[in-house]
């Protein structure tokens, strides 16, 4: 008999949680599943964790490859996968044990292309949880639903990891991960194409899996600022391919990418690069339709402020923004946090910390206690 759930965990140089994630998979309710763990080359211990845990049971499925970059080894994953519906975790976070049965219960219950679930983050420099944020102050559908009843979903973090996909669905339409080096954000076009294509989509309002974050702010973790451009090109060359013009979808992807800018504009070591950052901003932001902006009831009032700016003065305003907010100029001089966790006290950039901070606060120096 086929398994209810086959999960694909695309795998390299994570030593150190992957064990927390196999084992999360493990202790899951739901117990007819499939497991396919790849191993991407890593050059670390991780290949033989995967056959020590492949020893041990029987639903595991150790696949060793030449590293290819994450695309690729969800691909191998998914070709191999026998299960019902598909999930893909990421081998550095970590499930709930109900996460699949939860997830799998409500997809059979509409016969659901996808089923996802809200999450939460996990910050690993602190081990401290922070609840997600899609379900946050929205009414988001409780019963089936088609993605342009709900294009928020094309805001929220691509999360791919928080849904199951039914196998049928995804080799109906030969859906697989783009298979560029690394991991450079290529769930981004996939999230995109399993969203518009599925005719049912259902979501449950828990938080049922655990996404390990390693900086506070997401700017921290983009190294190369030319990655989002890049997934936004092959989305809208798909989009355009499958005549998929519904403007509230449009919107809610387009409020996205606006938020990517944000991100590109803050990263660490951004300034230097602020002569190659601008012209690609620029061209970006050319492409977003003006009665879009303007008009659709999902962009707000600073989205449009932010483009209109750009649009008017491009080199004033971009330069603008890459400077440091007036209340970061503030916490850097000074800071005081008082918490059960800890206590932070940050005077004219020196600062003293007890226990581990929630988020970064930019120093000098840093001085524990």
């Amino acid at each position: 008999m086929s398994p209810k759930v086959s999960v694909v965990v695309p795998i390299y140089g994570v030593e150190k949680y992957l064990n927390q994630c196999i084992d999360s998979i493990l202790n899951q309710t739901l117990k007819e599943i499939e497991i396919i763990l790849v191993d991407d080359g890593s050059k670390d211990k991780c290949p033989q964790i995967v056959d020590e845990y492949a020893a041990k049971d029987k639903r595991i499925v150790a696949i060793h490859q030449e590293n290819g970059g994450y695309g690729k080894a969800v691909n191998h994953g998914l070709d191999v996968a026998s299960g019902e519906y598909i999930s893909i975790i990421e081998s550095d976070d970590f499930a709930e044990p109900t996460f699949l049965e939860k997830l799998y219960l409500k997809a059979k219950k509409y016969d659901a292309d996808i089923s996802k679930c809200d999450f939460n983050l996990f910050f690993e420099h602190t081990k401290h949880f922070q609840k997600g944020n899609m379900s946050k102050n929205r009414a988001l559908p409780q019963e089936c639903f088609l993605l342009k009843e709900c294009p928020l979903f094309l805001y929220f973090h691509p999360s791919i990891w928080s849904c199951l996909y039914k196998k049928t669905f995804l080799d109906k339409f030969d859906l697989r991960i783009i298979e560029t080096k690394g991991a450079s954000w290529q769930d981004n076009l996939f999230q995109v194409q399993t969203m518009t294509l599925a005719k049912k989509i259902v979501f449950v309002n828990e938080f049922l899996i655990n996404y390990r974050k390693f900086h506070y702010n997401e700017s921290t973790d983009l190294k190369d600022f030319n990655i989002p451009y890049e997934r936004s090109k092959e989305i809208h060359q798909w989009l355009n391919e499958n005549h998929i013009t519904d403007e509230d979808i449009l919107a809610c992807l387009y409020k996205r990418e606006i938020a990517y800018m944000h991100i590109i504009l803050h990263m660490k070591g951004g300034l230097k690069h602020i002569k190659k950052i601008a012209p690609m901003i620029n061209e970006w932001i050319d492409k977003i339709p003006q009665q879009i902006i303007s008009t659709n009831k999902y962009i707000n009032h600073h989205e449009r402020k932010f483009v209109a700016r750009i649009r008017k003065n491009p080199d004033f305003w971009l330069f603008i923004y890459r400077l440091p907010r007036l209340k970061q100029i503030r916490k850097f001089f000074i800071s005081l946090k008082i918490k059960k966790q800890y206590q932070l006290f940050q005077i004219f950039g020196i600062q003293l910390t007890n226990g581990m901070p929630d988020k970064e606060y930019p120093a000098l120096l840093k001085i524990k206690l």
